[in-house]
């Protein structure tokens, strides 16, 4: 029971939407990566960071005027950073948090088990925030 389970939850849970809701555009008077077809919030920025094994992945960030701590959301792979756009806003905004959420990248993932076991916070990709530039 506990394989037909996992191979259910990898074909509905594991796989990001094709093609991805959002596109990484560059603005031409600030050179700022933006989301498109979302505008530009003062309080959005969008980051290309790369882990110590190359991958490149997408995060978010999303800062608060009173905030005095941070998240790292994760979210799993069955979505991306489009869909979790208003979301990450929304927590930031309620939550008064700093808000920084990591699109995952499945260029490292393989087999339905590792899927499920990194839709965990990779520790690389928590890296790659805090090494950021």
């Amino acid at each position: 029971m506990g394989g037909m389970t996992s191979s259910v939850a990898a074909k509905l849970a594991f796989f990001p939407p094709s093609p991805p809701s959002y596109k990484v555009v560059t603005d031409k008077v600030t050179g700022l990566l933006l989301l498109a077809p979302f505008p530009h919030r003062e309080n959005v920025e969008i980051h290309k960071l790369q882990t110590r094994r190359g991958t490149e992945i997408m995060a978010m960030y999303v800062r608060h005027p009173m905030a005095n701590s941070m998240m790292i959301y994760s979210h799993g792979n069955a979505a991306d950073l489009g869909q979790m756009y208003e979301l990450f806003i929304e927590l930031s905004i309620h939550l008064k948090i700093r808000l920084h959420g990591v699109n995952r990248g499945t260029s490292q993932l393989h087999l339905p088990f590792l899927l499920e076991v990194k839709t965990l916070s990779h520790p690389l990709e928590t890296e790659a925030i805090f090494e950021r530039k």
